[in-house]
């Protein structure tokens, strides 16, 4: 009984959900909110960024900001650098003295990207009017800063996402980006009906300066952090999808569990620290979160107790148990099959897709006991860049 209610939440989350909000969305355009044209006196912006022993990419990834079509006096980057040990300085230092005017940085011990974002926000270096978050690995498209600070001339929006797209050399891990294209429809489409993307794309994002709040001890993901403190102020947090940007999609199975598993405990966090909003439980903004982020949180850890539960119900009054064992079967028989195919070198692309929804559900079950066991530093090792 209990294993049908969840079956039942997760086509909701997964797929009912979904297809509702891109019915929806066609009824809605982005240009229905008012945006600045370029040639419009555009708003100040500082770009932020925390790094950490970036050296392969830095250089790129600031050519990338500053060839952009944005005007160069309203634009200001703030680098915080975060206990580098390689050229990470010496790279900053060479551009400031390019552009002494326009590039600022820190330096400290090693305190994670959170805190440093934290301490770059409150020594102010500038005043900008609009705050774009940025990670060293996520290259702009001369359109990007632009795109990602037109609708802010819309007063209500105080957080506007970009889109990450993959260059055909880069999609490696194709599981990976099918999911990764599904989200992001999925985000657009909350954000043009509803105002309430649920989190933000971390690697580049842009919010009204005003709205930042800093972010708690310890907490792992800052970005969805940002999203949710700005709508729950009352701000709209939507995504434009001609703000792109390039970003690697990571490959090595160890490095995603350990990525995954870190995000996933940083959402268990965000989910305690915004329970209240569900004080209002028919607010888009408490459905939005409910639908598209915290069923998708807590399905995976109710299921072996609601098995446990129907078992024992099968036991005591017979009630029927095949869909739990049905269940059982898929979840410990998919990988197993994956597992013999892959010796055989043969593929079977709905097997790899099944997998990997099994995977990423795996890794969000131990970053709940990472939670559980209680978060005492949020500085964790870089994700490794290839």
């Amino acid at each position: 009984m209990l294993v049908i209610l969840w079956w039942i939440l997760l086509v909701l989350s997964y797929l009912v959900y979904p297809l509702m909000m891109k019915k929806i969305g066609k009824r809605h355009r982005i240009s229905k909110y008012s945006y600045y044209e370029l040639f419009d006196d555009l708003p100040m912006v500082q770009i932020v960024m925390s790094v950490h022993n970036e050296e392969k990419i830095l250089q790129a990834k600031l050519n990338s900001i500053l060839s952009g079509n944005y005007p160069e006096r309203n634009l200001t980057i703030v680098i915080g650098l975060d206990n580098c040990s390689d050229n990470s300085l010496q790279i900053v230092q060479e551009f400031e003295k390019q552009y002494p005017s326009r590039i600022y940085y820190f330096e400290s011990d090693r305190v994670g990207k959170p805190n440093m974002l934290n301490i770059l926000m409150e020594k102010r270096f500038v005043d900008a009017q609009i705050t774009i978050f940025t990670d060293a690995n996520v290259i702009f498209t001369p359109s990007t800063i632009y795109e990602l600070v037109k609708y802010f001339k819309t007063l209500y929006i105080g957080l506007v996402d970009s889109k990450f797209v993959l260059s055909s050399d880069n999609i490696s891990n194709e599981n990976e980006n099918l999911y990764l294209n599904y989200e992001q429809q999925l985000k657009f489409n909350e954000g043009i009906v509803w105002g309430t993307m649920q989190g933000p794309f971390g690697g580049c994002f842009a919010i009204r300066t005003k709205l930042f709040s800093p972010i708690p001890k310890n907490f792992l993901v800052d970005d969805f952090f940002i999203g949710m403190d700005v709508m729950r102020n009352g701000y709209a947090s939507i995504m434009n999808p001609l703000a792109t940007v390039i970003e690697e999609v990571h490959t090595d199975l160890q490095e995603e569990i350990r990525r995954k598993q870190r995000i996933a405990a940083g959402n268990f966090q965000n989910l305690k620290y915004f329970s209240p909003i569900f004080k209002k439980p028919f607010t888009a903004l408490s459905v939005s979160w409910l639908l598209h982020k915290v069923l998708r949180w807590i399905l995976p850890l109710l299921l072996i107790p609601f098995i446990g539960i129907d078992l024992i119900l099968n036991i005591v009054w017979g009630y029927p148990f095949f869909l739990s064992l049905v269940t059982l079967i898929l979840i410990i028989g998919l990988p197993l099959t994956q597992y013999v195919l892959q010796r055989l070198n043969l593929q079977n692309r709905t097997v790899e897709r099944l997998n990997y929804f099994i995977f990423i559900n795996f890794a969000l079950c131990k970053g709940f006991y990472i939670y559980l066991k209680g978060i005492k530093s949020n500085v964790w090792k870089p994700t490794q860049r290839k």
